[in-house]
């Protein structure tokens, strides 16, 4: 399946010393695999009770920064498998059979 994904950002990320600042940003990708987790409750962490959450492992497709809305994009390039909160997905774009 591959699937629209919302993500904040921190435009910052790769400066430490700067401050926060959210960024909206659209990514296409296909889902590998859904994954159910629960987190115990540290103190570390700041919970004082477990959190439960449904990740997503998603390979991104490399959009060079087109819009996929406005221009028509190939999915051939991907890059790494990363994991997300299956809450990002906006919406699903397509499905492709990938084994027998």
């Amino acid at each position: 399946m591959f699937a629209r994904l919302e993500l904040v950002i921190d435009k910052y990320e790769d400066n430490p010393g700067q401050p926060a600042w959210d960024k909206w940003i659209v990514c296409y990708g296909q889902v590998q695999l859904y994954v159910y987790v629960t987190l115990p409750a540290k103190s570390c962490l700041k919970t004082n009770e477990n959190l439960t959450a449904i990740l997503m492992l998603v390979t991104l497709c490399k959009t060079n920064g087109k819009d996929v809305s406005l221009e028509p994009v190939w999915y051939q390039d991907m890059e790494i498998v990363q994991a997300f909160n299956i809450m990002t997905i906006d919406c699903v774009i397509g499905q492709i059979k990938v084994d027998d």
